[in-house]
């Protein structure tokens, strides 16, 4: 993962075990961190198969061998890791810009359409 992460990012990565575990500082490694039960690829590669094709966490956690709590957690854990660090990909333009680039029906139909979602 060293093309993607460095190896302190994953180093202090914290599995995501529920919103009370949430506010714990998640900045120095943690002594009682148990072997992960997947290597760093694996983990990676199980959530970009969620993202990606929409495969369910039992399907996953069968494929990896790995309880479905855990591929939920490392999916959950994986995806805030990577929110967090590649956040500055993401630029939403100004709003001039937008408006000046909507299509003609847009701009007299939906003049304060911002951005359009599309979850298909």
């Amino acid at each position: 993962m060293s093309f993607l992460f460095s190896q302190r990012e994953t180093n202090v990565m914290h599995y995501w075990k529920g919103p009370a575990d949430a506010q714990k500082d998640t900045s120095k490694p943690r002594r009682d961190q148990k072997q992960r039960a997947l290597t760093l690829e694996e983990e990676f590669l199980l959530c970009m198969m969620k993202l990606t094709m929409g495969l369910l966490l039992f399907d996953l956690a069968f494929r990896f061998a790995v309880g479905e709590s855990t591929a939920s957690s490392v999916f959950t854990t994986w995806v805030k890791l990577m929110s967090r660090e590649l956040k500055w990909l993401i630029s939403f333009p100004d709003r001039s810009i937008i408006v000046r680039s909507l299509p003609s029906m847009f701009r007299r139909y939906y003049c304060k359409c911002r951005v359009i979602i599309d979850c298909t």
